[in-house]
C-alpha cells in the first residue's frame, strides 16, 4: 500500500468521516451529585441555615433573633405563619418580607438608607 493509497477518498464516504466528538483521549463526565455540606458560621462555629425570606444560608442554626445579612430579616422563631405580623421585623409578615424583598431587594424597604433604591449587599 502506497503513500498515495491513504489519502486517496474512500468508496465509501460516510464511513470515513470523522465522528468530531469521537476523542478517545476525553470522556464526558457529568458531576456526582453530593449531598452539598453544610457552611459554617465563622464566629460560632454552627452550621448555616436558609434564611426564610431571601433563601440564602446565612442564618446559623438555632439562632434566635439574628438579622440576614442580605435582606436584613430578624430571624423570628414565635411565629405561628408566614401571614403572622412579626414583631422583631417592624410588624411585616413573612409574605410581605419576601415580596419587598423581590421587589426592593430588602425585607423591608423603610429600613433602607434614605436615598439608595437597592440593598448593596455582596454575597
Amino acid at each position: 500500500m502506497g503513500l498515495q493509497a491513504q489519502y486517496d477518498e474512500p468508496e465509501d464516504a460516510e464511513e470515513a468521516a470523522p465522528d468530531p466528538y469521537d476523542r478517545p483521549d476525553f470522556t464526558a463526565q457529568w458531576p456526582q451529585e453530593t449531598e452539598q455540606e453544610p457552611d459554617f458560621d465563622a464566629a460560632t462555629g454552627l452550621p448555616l441555615t436558609a434564611c426564610a425570606v431571601c433563601g440564602i444560608r446565612t442564618i446559623p442554626e438555632g439562632s434566635v433573633a439574628y438579622t440576614c445579612p442580605v435582606c436584613g430579616w430578624e430571624s423570628d422563631v414565635f411565629l405561628q405563619d408566614a401571614w403572622e405580623p412579626s414583631d422583631r421585623n417592624h410588624g411585616l409578615s413573612l409574605y410581605e418580607a419576601r415580596l419587598n424583598f423581590h421587589t426592593f431587594g430588602w425585607s423591608d424597604p423603610q429600613m433602607l438608607i434614605e436615598g439608595e433604591s437597592e440593598n448593596d449587599a455582596e454575597f
